[in-house]
């Protein structure tokens, strides 16, 4: 077990090498979202995900990954784009039907093991953050409660229950700096590293969209 750990440390620390430290990447993010681009990011995230559930699959069920990938790559990757311009997590409507009866055929056909494992249970903060996360000053409360600054929280860092969208999408863009965008299944020593890169967003995050806010909205 102590080889087995040296060894991955060691992978990860040459993995690292050639790519960035999940400090580096989360400062990144951190000054991507001061300056406008959590969109871009965000996509780019939602992008790799979609890559390694393609890839997962297609190991379960070759036509239904042939299907997903055909249909993400033809129509359903520009859907995000919608919402650049203008509870807790889950309390909210979903961003897209597709991409919400996707994640259940995923859970179905891959199972909740997997689905942890290599992250695409994340495809729920894609469901029910940016439609809140991208429009502050304007989302639905719908019987929410709370302050709107700190529901806004709630899908921006975190929930209860759920991570928000800026950890989610360092965590995915440190994968994707690791794996330097290549598709594929999922890849261990990367998600070290996003995982390492999430941790230290999640300690941020909170000020951040609470700066973020109130820039948009006033405070």
């Amino acid at each position: 077990m102590n080889k087995l750990l040296t060894v991955v440390f060691l992978l990860l620390v040459m993995t690292l090498a050639r790519a960035s430290t999940p400090l580096q990447q989360a400062s990144r993010i951190e000054s991507d979202v001061l300056e406008g681009r959590l969109f871009l990011r965000s996509q780019q995230a939602l992008s790799t995900m979609m890559k390694v559930a393609i890839a997962e699959l297609e190991r379960k069920d070759p036509k239904k990954s042939k299907q997903l990938k055909t249909e993400w790559e033809t129509k359903y990757r520009q859907m995000y784009f919608i919402y650049e311009t203008n509870r807790d997590i889950g309390d909210h409507y979903p961003l897209n039907k597709w991409l919400s009866e996707k994640y259940e055929m995923l859970e179905f056909t891959l199972g909740m093991d997997i689905m942890r494992a290599t992250r695409l249970v994340d495809i729920k903060t894609f469901l029910h953050c940016p439609q809140i996360v991208f429009r502050p000053c304007s989302f639905p409360m719908d019987s929410v409660t709370i302050p709107r600054i700190d529901e806004y929280k709630n899908h921006f860092a975190y929930g209860e229950k759920y991570t928000g969208l800026v950890p989610v999408t360092t965590y995915w863009v440190t994968y994707a700096a690791v794996t330097f965008g290549t598709s594929g299944t999922f890849v261990f020593v990367a998600g070290l590293a996003g995982l390492a890169a999430e941790r230290i967003m999640i300690l941020i995050s909170p000020k951040l969209s609470d700066k973020v806010y109130n820039r948009a909205c006033g405070g």
